[in-house]
């Protein structure tokens, strides 16, 4: 035997038709939201992963720059023959290889290629010993002269990364300086740096 439940007005056929009006509004929102925003999604990480490409390879550049056009005449040939066989692209490469798709979309793409070509270039010349490291210097040099020249890469903001390079590799020296050199501890009669 089964027992009726009377019909109250909270739950009568009209409330029914309220819970499944509102779940289907529901169901066509989200799909329809899902379909508009999983592009935007997709959008929202390539540029994210381009943005940081683009930041890693031009710091990257800029490492290149900084000790192969910068105060080279002061670098022996033995120091930059090191650095030569020390592969300074990771960066680039990484990205290149795993995330291209994030390589095209840098505002600075088209000079990026070129770039890498003269340093890889000028690197393998000099591993191979066909020319010197300093020469291999030159040759990279000559690339970002040509570069910046063409506008091909942002000639100020590189320049900019490797002022800031300079600057913390003069204030690390001096620190070295500074904790190296400590007062003469052995002679009671010194004045002490703090006195």
């Amino acid at each position: 035997m089964f027992l009726e439940a009377p019909c109250t007005p909270a739950s009568g056929p009209a409330e029914w038709v309220k819970i499944l009006l509102s779940a289907l509004a529901g169901m066509i929102a989200g799909t329809a939201s899902g379909i508009m925003l999983e592009p935007m999604k997709f959008w929202i990480q390539r540029r994210y992963a381009s943005k940081r490409a683009e930041k890693g390879i031009l710091s990257e550049l800029a490492n290149i720059y900084e000790f192969f056009c910068v105060g080279t005449e002061g670098k022996s040939e033995g120091i930059l023959q090191i650095s030569f066989e020390k592969d300074m692209s990771d960066t680039f490469q990484y990205y290149y290889t795993n995330h291209r798709e994030a390589c095209y979309q840098i505002k600075w793409k088209s000079g990026i290629r070129p770039i890498y070509s003269f340093y890889n270039t000028a690197r393998s010349k000099v591993i191979q010993k066909e020319i010197t490291s300093k020469q291999g210097s030159k040759m990279i040099q000559d690339g970002f002269s040509w570069c910046f020249r063409t506008g091909l890469l942002p000639q100020a903001e590189i320049l900019g990364r490797v002022e800031v390079y300079l600057k913390d590799q003069k204030r690390r020296d001096a620190a070295i300086v500074r904790s190296t050199t400590r007062p003469n501890c052995d002679n009671p009669d010194s004045e002490s740096p703090h006195s």
